[in-house]
């Protein structure tokens, strides 16, 4: 489907947001992984073509359980330019 929309994962990873058939899509959304994942755990911002794009924010786990947060601006999926990276103690 087109427009917007939720999607479930077997694992229980999870993204909501602009969607075009399988995939994210130009706009806004959050992917939530499991916590399964060795990625991060959650990406929110603008998407292009599947991948964060523009303006953006992940969370991720650090080392020794800490939360790992960097807010910014992404390329193609790859942080882009002078974001600001902070460690939290996770909760």
């Amino acid at each position: 489907p087109n427009g917007v929309g939720t999607w479930v994962w077997p694992d229980g990873s999870s993204y909501s947001g602009h969607v075009a058939l399988e995939t994210p899509t130009n706009g806004r959304g959050r992917l939530t992984l499991s916590k399964q994942a060795t990625r991060p755990l959650e990406l929110k911002g603008h998407w292009e073509a599947g991948r964060l794009h523009g303006e953006g924010k992940e969370t991720s786990l650090g080392v020794q359980h800490k939360r790992l947060f960097y807010a910014g601006v992404f390329r193609e999926g790859v942080y882009d330019g002078a974001g600001r990276r902070t460690l939290q103690e996770a909760r």
